[in-house]
């Protein structure tokens, strides 16, 4: 079966990234709500607040003059009416502070009784009754311009402006950096799981159990397996029984130990040939340093294998040809104490004839040359 190499090879890794963006998104999207709630919400609640504090306070004045013409009516009779000056000087320290405009209208008719500037528009109007005794003898109304209060509820829009943007800046703020360190997280896990996908030694991770999590692409190529199918498998299931062991030992050695063991594997192929792996077994350790469990990587040794098969064979024969150029050096030597002997052999016994002959018949395998 060939292996699936356009598996993603950190999709499950990518997962708890994944929710920290999207809580952080949420979270954004939170504080921007919460600003805009504040920008619209808050001036409007202060706004209509001030107003209807603005028109009791009002009718409380209102009241207040309609109460003091009523005394002065009662006493009056008919004819206070006609009085406008006393009046006047009995409405006008009512509220010296904010004195507005009244209106004081009898009900017989004629012209009301004005105390007061008149007030820049928008103005606001609350009407209030003057009671003498049992009977209503005029109108009292109290004009007063909003201007005041629209320059309040300016400062009320500026200031939850200024409110909301700094709710959203508290909240956004902590919220952007964590996302810019999330974003550079998954790309530095990005830039990790492209390298172990491309590497050309079969990686793999598994958990204590010893079941494979995630795999490349070497190894699911020597699988001749799919992501899916290679995970959740044990090591037996993709070895044989004594390296199957062996890898568990190794794996027992490097979580205990903490750390990375080595080994050397003969790993027969489906063809029935050898493929000599280099294994390098490691924990895998989280954040907290606890072991979750075990990194493994694989590298096919055969080139060195051939090349130290190669060296070996070279330094026999390298040790051979010594051997043979120094059984041939120590020869050479014997056949020249043999040559030497034998040509002063023939000085000593005076060139007989017979004696000559075999003298030079001795020489002659040694190289030299008849006298």
């Amino acid at each position: 079966m060939a292996a699936n190499l356009s598996s993603n090879p950190h999709a499950d890794a990518g997962l708890p990234l994944a929710g920290v963006l999207r809580h952080n998104r949420f979270v954004g999207r939170a504080a921007l709500l919460l600003a805009i709630a504040i920008a619209i919400v808050g001036p409007i609640l202060f706004t209509t607040l001030g107003y209807l504090n603005f028109l009791d306070l009002r009718r409380f004045q209102a009241a207040l003059t309609a109460e003091q013409v009523a005394r002065y009516a009662y006493v009056q009779g008919p004819t206070w009416r006609f009085s406008e000056a006393r009046v006047a000087e009995l409405v006008r320290p009512l509220a010296p502070t904010d004195p507005g405009r009244r209106l004081i209208s009898p009900v017989e008719g004629g012209n009301p009784i004005v105390v007061g500037e008149a007030q820049a528009a928008p103005v606001a109007r609350v009407e209030a009754p003057i009671v003498a005794g049992a009977r209503q003898v005029g109108t009292v109304m109290v004009e007063a311009t909003l201007w005041p209060l629209i320059a309040d509820a300016g400062l009320a829009v500026l200031a939850s402006l200024l409110l909301a943007a700094a709710a959203y800046a508290c909240v956004r703020i902590p919220s952007a950096g964590l996302g810019r360190a999330v974003g550079a997280l998954r790309e530095s896990e990005a830039r990790f799981h492209s390298l172990a996908a491309a590497a050309p030694m079969a990686i793999t991770m598994s958990g204590l159990d010893g079941r494979v999590q995630w795999a490349n692409r070497e190894a699911l190529s020597r699988a001749g397996m799919t992501l899916d199918e290679f995970k959740g498998r044990p090591a037996a299931d993709i070895h044989t029984l004594d390296i199957a062991a062996e890898i568990a030992r190794l794996d027992l050695l490097a979580t205990t130990e903490r750390a990375p063991q080595t080994a050397t594997f003969d790993i027969r192929l489906p063809d029935g040939g050898v493929r000599p792996e280099l294994h390098v077994r490691f924990p895998i350790e989280d954040h907290r340093g606890a072991v979750v469990g075990v990194g493994s990587t694989a590298l096919d040794i055969s080139a060195q294998r051939a090349a130290e098969s190669q060296l070996r064979q070279a330094l026999r024969m390298q040790v051979v040809g010594q051997l043979s150029g120094g059984v041939a050096h120590d020869f050479n030597n014997i056949l020249q104490v043999v040559e030497t002997s034998l040509a002063l052999a023939c000085m000593e016994i005076g060139n007989p004839a017979r004696a000559a002959a075999l003298i030079e018949d001795a020489q002659r395998p040694g190289g030299a040359a008849p006298s």
